[in-house]
């Protein structure tokens, strides 16, 4: 059975690359914040408005982004150690800002309190995601092959946000 899921997968993301890895992204970004909830044990209860931001995220921003990007960055088939510099300095501070600022918002928030937000809080968020990205994507770009990558990148990055 999971032979042939992977099979299906891999023809999927053959035939359609950006469909395929928005879907994954939506759907672990969607499985990633109702574990993460479920863990919580939060007080208030189940939030149904987190998870759908979060799938959100996962449909309408960090998919379509991230598989571009990493089309992209295939395409340019620059060094491992090139990709992850490029991909540090440029996608991972735009993808968090981006988050930063439009989280707020979803959640029914003003537009100064967002920004306030995003100037409090970025550079230390960006500081710790350094800790774990940058190993993280040294491991996904030097051994993982591009059809792998984008499904490794989604999982880390749906684990660290709904923490």
């Amino acid at each position: 059975m999971a032979v042939r899921l992977v099979g299906w997968y891999t023809r999927m993301f053959n035939k359609r690359p950006v469909v395929t890895q928005v879907i994954t992204a939506g759907t672990l970004t969607t499985s990633g914040d109702i574990i993460a909830q479920l863990i919580e044990n939060r007080p208030t209860g189940y939030s149904f408005r987190r998870t759908a931001v979060m799938s959100c995220f996962g449909f309408c921003y960090f998919g379509p982004i991230v598989s571009n990007w990493l089309i992209l960055m295939k395409r340019l088939n620059f060094p491992s150690y090139v990709t992850i510099a490029v991909d540090q300095a440029f996608l991972g501070p735009c993808l968090l800002a981006g988050f930063l600022t439009i989280r707020p918002l979803l959640f029914g928030h003003s537009m100064e309190y967002s920004l306030k937000n995003l100037r409090g809080c970025y550079f230390n968020y960006l500081r710790r995601s350094y800790t774990v990205w940058i190993p993280a994507q040294t491991i996904n770009f030097y051994f993982i092959p591009h059809s792998g990558r984008y499904d490794i990148t989604i999982y880390i990055m749906t684990s660290l946000l709904t923490l």
